[in-house]
């Protein structure tokens, strides 16, 4: 049969990814552009507004609202003015997206509801430093995690011991992310045999993807998604058993190192993903 990837000289599934990867590339600038001129925008619009003070003193009662007259006039929502005005007021020095690209107006309406300046400032940084969706914000401001952060030392908080042995580590690639703390990876043994296993990260839980409570199947969710988008960019795992549970599944530390394939750079320098579910708030020690 012939092979439909080769076409002539042609390697069409090389062509196909290389362009792939340049087309979403092109459109998360595109996106982050488009963000960055529509939170400046916003922040201008309420710097005008503001300028003029109490907008609703300076117009007669039978008037109505300068921002729902203004609301009509300008195809906008009432909420989105009044927004805009508490946007620039409580950054009012400088528009914030300067130095935080990558967070949206979603992140910064989510925001704006935090009264506390500390608190507010510490969701900012932590948003834009571990590129949380709007979603996972929100989470993260309703599991309290600002409290939790800070109401323990760093020295206190939970770190899982890493290995430094290489004794039982294997390769592999992953299949399937069934949820946070499950992997499903096609793993190198021995004499290049090749085996699907199913790993268990050690250490930690995260909530179940069948859940009835609303809340911890949204955590279940950010945990898997959280997964997908750390090994995203991985194209070989490391993981480290010693054991295997009940169900039959591998007990394992699991490194990862985005465009990495040696093995043993991996263990020795990669990232541990237990431990980055614990540090993201979307597990806890088991």
């Amino acid at each position: 049969m012939k092979n439909t990837n080769i076409v002539g000289d042609l390697d069409y599934e090389n062509l196909l990814s290389d362009l792939k990867k340049i087309k979403e590339k092109t459109e998360k600038k595109f996106v982050k552009k488009v963000n960055k001129i529509l939170v400046e925008g916003y922040w201008q619009m309420g710097k005008r507004l503001s300028s003029e003070g109490n907008l609703d003193d300076k117009m007669a009662a039978s008037d109505g609202s300068v921002y729902q007259r203004l609301s009509k006039d300008l195809g906008v929502e009432y909420t989105l003015l009044t927004r805009t005005v508490k946007f620039y007021k409580l950054w009012s020095k400088k528009c914030p997206v300067d130095n935080y690209q990558e967070l949206s107006w979603s992140h910064y309406k989510t925001l704006m509801a935090i009264s506390d300046e500390g608190k507010r400032s510490f969701y900012l940084q932590e948003s834009a430093k571990n590129s949380w969706n709007k979603l996972e914000l929100s989470h993260r401001i309703k599991s309290e995690y600002f409290e939790a952060t800070k109401a323990r030392p760093a020295s206190a908080r939970a770190n899982l011991l890493r290995g430094q042995e290489r004794m039982y580590c294997y390769g592999g690639d992953v299949l399937k992310i069934v949820d946070g703390d499950t992997l499903v990876v096609n793993s190198d043994l021995v004499f290049g045999v090749k085996i699907e296993v199913r790993l268990r990260l050690r250490g930690i839980n995260t909530e179940e993807m069948k859940n009835d409570d609303e809340e911890k199947a949204r955590a279940a969710q950010l945990a898997k998604e959280f997964v997908i988008k750390q090994l995203a960019n991985v194209e070989r795992i490391v993981f480290q058993s010693f054991k295997v549970d009940l169900y039959g599944r591998y007990v394992a530390d699991v490194f990862y190192l985005p465009g990495e394939k040696d093995k043993e750079r991996i263990f020795q320098q990669g990232r541990f993903l237990n431990q980055d579910l614990l540090d993201a708030g979307l597990a806890t020690v088991a």
